[in-house]
């Protein structure tokens, strides 16, 4: 039902559902819920509710987000024109960071792929101890 919500972008129904799930029939939301009601706050326009909704997911101990997750947030924000840094809601790691770059590429926003570029791929090498240079030892980044 939660899913049938996304093509029409009902936030409002989407999110009845969720409380008639959770508070009727005690059926506590997994990822594939949470995952369709950013879509459904993607097709909405609803910046606010994906931002509670990613909240609720990454503090739910018993999910586990993985890189359809981390998509669906990045495309909802990609969609709503989002300002707001990526990493701020997502941990970055290289498949994040490929996927954000690729999104912004895809949106045409080049500058914004190499300022994020410029500031995480450096965090990456401190954080994974990646070795950034290439074969005549020059290091990028």
């Amino acid at each position: 039902m939660i899913k049938g919500c996304a093509n029409r972008g009902d936030i409002k129904q989407a999110l009845h559902y969720l409380n008639l799930m959770i508070d009727t029939y005690n059926i506590k939301p997994n990822l594939i819920i949470f995952t369709s009601l950013l879509s459904v706050c993607a097709n909405a326009y609803d910046i606010k509710n994906a931002e509670l909704i990613w909240n609720k997911m990454t503090n739910d101990l018993n999910i586990d987000i993985d890189i359809i997750a981390i998509s669906s947030m990045l495309n909802m924000m990609k969609i709503l024109n989002y300002s707001q840094r990526p990493e701020k809601f997502i941990p970055i790691n290289e498949i994040i960071c490929t996927t954000i770059m690729s999104g912004f590429l895809k949106a045409n926003k080049v500058k914004e792929m190499f300022d994020f570029y410029d500031n995480q791929i450096p965090k990456l090498d401190l954080n994974n101890n990646i070795d950034l240079t290439f074969e005549n030892n020059e290091k990028i980044g």
